[in-house]
């Protein structure tokens, strides 16, 4: 399902606003599965929904800054577990939020910039 949503996003943008609160609790759920395959078609997911996103409302915002703390979880085990393609979606998905709703960052950037540190303090990478 994630893997349709990300494929069709930009067609379905103006149908999607109506359901945005739903997405979120989705891709919450998806960004928390423990299959990897699902935690990483939920990052695609993600990042096709922040691409595409309005970013017009209250609501959007609230919905996606729910998912930083989600999309920064999926990044540490994916680096932990030695897959760094997968960290660098993650990475991919918060530049996207600075570029396209750096709103949704608020109250996350103490965070993120911690996850940041750790990453560059790794050596194996």
């Amino acid at each position: 399902a994630f893997v349709l949503f990300a494929s069709l996003t930009e067609t379905i943008v103006g149908t999607m606003t109506k359901h945005f609160s739903t997405l979120g609790g989705l891709f919450t759920g998806g960004l928390s599965d423990a299959s990897s395959q699902v935690r990483v078609a939920a990052l695609k997911a993600v990042l096709a929904l922040v691409i595409n996103a309005p970013g017009e409302s209250k609501e959007e915002t609230n919905v996606l800054s729910s998912l930083v703390v989600p999309v920064l979880a999926v990044a540490k085990h994916a680096l932990e577990s030695g897959e760094e393609k997968y960290g660098s979606l993650a990475f991919e998905v918060l530049d996207e939020l600075v570029e396209q709703q750096p709103k949704a960052l608020t109250g996350h950037i103490e965070l993120i910039v911690a996850f940041c540190l750790e990453v560059a303090s790794l050596g194996n990478l």
